[in-house]
């Protein structure tokens, strides 16, 4: 009976903690700054941190063997700007779209803050930059709402006839659930099972 309470014990404790959400934080301004976070943990994942310099090695001899080619997997580059995050975060999207679509909308965009003055040589010229840019941010909300959940984003674009250089600020809280990213994908699961399952028995009345 205590090995049954310290099973259900241990059994609540994982559900607690897997309910705490993921947190990742992006924060543009003068350089991109993304974080990312659950419970204890912390990663920086920009900018990233100058790996360590490898200790000094003695050279080997050189093999006539010809070196196998290294297999090449997924690799993401480090964006350069914040409008090149979004054209990365476009396409990878668009690519986890077709096999986890419904896992995606488990993400939440708890706050997304963007505020843009944006300057021209003239106050036509920056007005015209300035509905360029509200179409653009706009436009890019409307694809990634279709993908992923948001909070009440807020979006401030406005010209400025007196500033030297377009400034933009970003600040982005985006959550994810263990609990409701491992459901989501349990349902996933059974769902492949289950079209397996009617698949087969239809090719087994066809066959007879």
């Amino acid at each position: 009976m205590t090995a049954l309470w310290i099973l259900l014990g241990i059994a609540a404790i994982l559900v607690i903690l897997l309910r705490i959400p993921a947190v990742c934080t992006i924060l543009s301004e003068d350089d991109l700054e993304i974080k990312a976070s659950w419970l204890f943990l912390r990663y920086q994942i920009l900018p990233a941190k100058e790996p360590q310099k490898p200790k000094q090695k003695t050279p080997k001899k050189k093999s006539d063997r010809p070196k196998k080619a290294k297999r090449k997997g997924i690799q993401i580059r480090e964006p350069k700007d914040l409008w090149d995050l979004v054209r990365i975060l476009r396409d990878l999207l668009s690519e986890l779209q077709l096999s986890v679509g419904k896992l995606l909308k488990a993400i939440v965009v708890e706050e997304l803050h963007f505020a843009a003055a944006v300057t021209g040589e003239d106050a036509a010229e920056a007005a015209i930059k300035a509905g360029r840019m509200n179409a653009a941010v706009y436009s890019a909300y409307a694809f990634f709402n279709n993908l992923i959940t948001f909070r009440d984003p807020d979006f401030r674009i406005i010209p400025d006839t007196v500033g030297e250089r377009d400034r933009t600020k970003l600040f982005a809280k985006i959550t994810l659930r263990p609990s409701t990213a491992i459901r989501m994908l349990l349902r996933m699961g059974l769902s492949v099972v289950k079209s397996a399952i009617q698949l087969k028995t239809r090719s087994g009345k066809t066959g007879h």
